[in-house]
Parts: C-alpha cells; sequence; structure tokens
C-alpha cells in the first residue's frame, strides 16, 4: 500500500514551472500531491520523510536516445539491465530507437520494449517505432497500429530513408500520427560511418563521410518536413552547418526541434588519437569548431535536447581494425555529470535541465515536471559533487567508453520512478 512521502530540505529546480530554491513535495502514489516552498514542507503530514540534505530534486530525467540490445543482442545488455543503469543516471524515462534485431516495425515489438521494462519497474522504457518494414526504407510500416499501441514517434534508425517517394510518402502517413518523426541521418552508402573526412583522417589512413554530407540530409529532410506538414525531430545534430540549418529552419517557422548527443558537446575528433575505436561513433566525433558550435546551439536553444546516445558494443566488435569496429558508446551513467560539464561552456544550467527533462517531453508528448498531480518521476542530485569517471566502476556489461579517468562533477543520489524509490546511491 502506498505511503504518502515527504521529501523535504531540498533545492527544487525545474525551469519550466519556475521552481529555483529551497521546498519539498509529497507522493502519493504514483503522483506528486503537494509542493512546497520555503521551510513550509517540514509541517506536512506523511508516513515517511526523507531529508535531502540540501541537494537539488529535478524532475526525473528524459534521454531520448538510447540503443536497446534486446532483442537480438542480449549477452550486451537486456532491457531490464538498460533500464537499470538509466535509474543509476537519474534518468526516468527511456526512449529506444527501433533498429534492434529485428527492428521495431510492428505493434507486438513496440508492446514488448515497454512490458520488459515494466516488468523491471526502474525507468520507464518507451520506443519510436520504425517507418519502414523491417528499416529497409522500402515498404511502409504500419504506423497508426504503431501509433495506437504507444510508439512515441517514428524513425528508420541509424538507416535513413534514401528513396525519395519513400520518404515522402512515409512523411505524409506519420504526420496524420501527430507523431513527430525523427530525421537528418546521413546515408551510409555516402562513406565509411564513424569517420568524418578530413586532415586527421587523411593522416591516419582512413577514409570517411563527407565533411558536408550531414547538413546535405539535413537541407532534404526540411525540405521534406515543409511539403509534409511532418513534425520533423532532428535529433543528432553534430556540425557547425547543421546548426545553422536547424536555426535558419526554426526562423522559417517550420515543424522542427533538434538535438545532440553529449559527446558531440564534449570531445572532438582528436578522441580517436591511434584508431581509438571507443571513439568511432555515427555520427562520427568532428573538429573543433563544430563542437563549438554545439554548444552554442544548445546554449540558445536552437539544439532544443541532450542525449546520451548509449550503444552499448561488446569487446569483440571494438576490438578490431579501426574500419571494423561497430561505432557507439555506453553512456546512461555518466550523462549527468557530463551535461553539468557544458556549465563550464557557457550554457545555462535551466537550459541543460530543461534538454534533459521538458524539451523531450514536450516533443515526445509526455508528462514531465514537479507540480501537484504531475507524475512522481524525481531525481534527487548533489549537482556540485567532485566524480572521477572510471570505465571499470560502469555497472554497464560493455565498457566502450570514451571518459575514463575524466574529472567530473554531479551524481544521482536518488531516483524516484512512478513514486517509488528505485535507485538510491551507496
Amino acid at each position: 500500500m502506498s505511503k504518502r512521502t515527504l521529501i523535504r530540505n531540498v533545492r527544487l529546480f525545474d525551469p519550466s514551472q519556475g521552481h529555483d530554491g529551497p521546498g519539498g513535495v509529497v507522493l502519493y502514489g504514483k503522483r506528486i500531491v503537494a509542493v512546497f516552498g520555503g521551510a513550509s514542507a517540514i509541517a506536512a503530514e506523511a508516513e515517511v520523510v526523507i531529508d535531502g540534505q540540501g541537494a537539488t530534486l529535478l524532475p526525473g530525467l528524459i534521454d531520448s536516445r538510447v540503443h536497446l540490445s534486446e532483442p537480438g543482442l542480449e549477452y550486451r545488455e537486456t532491457v531490464s539491465e538498460t533500464v537499470q543503469l538509466a535509474a543509476e543516471g537519474g534518468i526516468a524515462t527511456i526512449i529506444a530507437q527501433p533498429d534492434t534485431t529485428p527492428p521495431t516495425d510492428r505493434p507486438q515489438a513496440v508492446f514488448a520494449v515497454s512490458h520488459r521494462s515494466r516488468e523491471a519497474r526502474h525507468a520507464r522504457a518507451l520506443t519510436l517505432a520504425s517507418l519502414t518494414q523491417n528499416c529497409e526504407g522500402e515498404q511502409l510500416a504500419e504506423l497508426g497500429m504503431l501509433a495506437e499501441a504507444g510508439a512515441v514517434g517514428f524513425s528508420n534508425g541509424v538507416w535513413p530513408v534514401e528513396r525519395l517517394e519513400a520518404i515522402s510518402r512515409a512523411l505524409t502517413y506519420a504526420q496524420v500520427t501527430e507523431r513527430p518523426v525523427v530525421l537528418g541521418q546521413t546515408p551510409a552508402t555516402w562513406g565509411q560511418p564513424g569517420v568524418v573526412s578530413g586532415e586527421l583522417f587523411a593522416r591516419l589512413g582512413l577514409g570517411g563521410l563527407p565533411m558536408l554530407a550531414e547538413v546535405m540530409a539535413i537541407e532534404r529532410d526540411l525540405r521534406l518536413v515543409e511539403m509534409t506538414g511532418v513534425r520533423g525531430h532532428f535529433d543528432l545534430v553534430t556540425s557547425a552547418e547543421g546548426v545553422a540549418a536547424i536555426r535558419a529552419a526554426k526562423a522559417r517557422g517550420l515543424p522542427v526541434t533538434a538535438g545532440t548527443g553529449i559527446a558531440y558537446a564534449t570531445l572532438t575528433e582528436i578522441a580517436i588519437g591511434d584508431y581509438r575505436t571507443h571513439a568511432k561513433l555515427h555520427p562520427p566525433l568532428r573538429p573543433d569548431r563544430d563542437r563549438l558550435a554545439v554548444i552554442e546551439g544548445l546554449a540558445d536553444g536552437t539544439l532544443d535536447t541532450l542525449v546520451s546516445d548509449h550503444r552499448p558494443v561488446d569487446t569483440d566488435h571494438k576490438r578490431v581494425p579501426f574500419e571494423q569496429a561497430e561505432p557507439g558508446m555506453v553512456g546512461l551513467e555518466s550523462f549527468l555529470s557530463l551535461a553539468l560539464s557544458l556549465e563550464d561552456q557557457g550554457v545555462d544550467k535551466a537550459r541543460i535541465v530543461d534538454a534533459m527533462t521538458t524539451a523531450p517531453a514536450r516533443i515526445f508528448g509526455l508528462e514531465s515536471g514537479i507540480f501537484p498531480n504531475a507524475r512522481a518521476d524525481l531525481s534527487l542530485v548533489d549537482l556540485e559533487r567532485p566524480r572521477k569517471l572510471d570505465a571499470a566502476k560502469l555497472s554497464s556489461r560493455c565498457r566502450n567508453f570514451n571518459y575514463d579517468g575524466i574529472p567530473a562533477r554531479g551524481v544521482a543520489l536518488k531516483t524516484y520512478f512512478n513514486g517509488q524509490l528505485v535507485y538510491e546511491r551507496t
């Protein structure tokens, strides 16, 4: 039976509700039933009282780009393990990409993701559904049925729909569902994924995607958004030209939103060093000019969301020659700490929190915020606690991690999901 739980002596921080100061909340069942400012929470009636000891209470974080390994690659990570890792990072909701094996292109597959996360009871796993059958870019998936099954949007995963006739038809049908479509992926046929053409990669003897490949893909899809009226979300913008294209599209009033991955705001192509495969990502890391443009885009709101792009890859698929290595890195456990580091780069803390809570909730039709009758998904965090990121201490089975030994700050102390304490840092 649920008990009224008071969390007091915290700093409430929720820019969407104007909260930034001392206070507390009362939880009952799966909801927040009261929000208090100042010391008034001390007098609230509750059966369980939690002293936050001055830590910061945020809305539960939302990571809107996560790659599940189940089905197909369960030996890397199961859905249950993914949501447990999310809870450790203060994340209450993840949105999965559809490019599993097999892809999420049937209603049963959408149901399966949410069912497995409900069984685990650590965080909510929602999913995008594939635009096309088997993510092959040819025949449309049953978009209406997938939306009814609970898909929060559509994507073709890392395989963009290259045929113009197929993508325009898909977007026309997707518009009817009122779900956003994730766009802007660079076609794999344009070059070696995981590297971008330039001086560094020429010296390393590696081929790669053309520098302008991303913005060319974005510009095509912006035209399709304009033609069909679908809501387009460009979730991994990594280049200066890509940020500029999104900024111009928003100025023209197109129904678009955008985001980037934490790696593209914190790393550059230099991380690859001497063929370091952990730094092989898709899209690839870029020069510093692009990193700075991405940070500026986050700061001014051109880029709405920030994601971990968590993608576990086992050692057998990373410890191989660079061109054969599978792209991706794990990121759920370090997401909060790395995001907070952007404050040192000029991104306001409120903008960082918005990009990890309110913005993805708005885009994908979710609930987020600290207010009466809101979902009781909350993250109690210490924003200033120093830590050293350590690959050996990750809970993830896969250790394809790019930040080993890096000093950082900020940790999740407790994570509440559906009103229940699902993680507590020891």
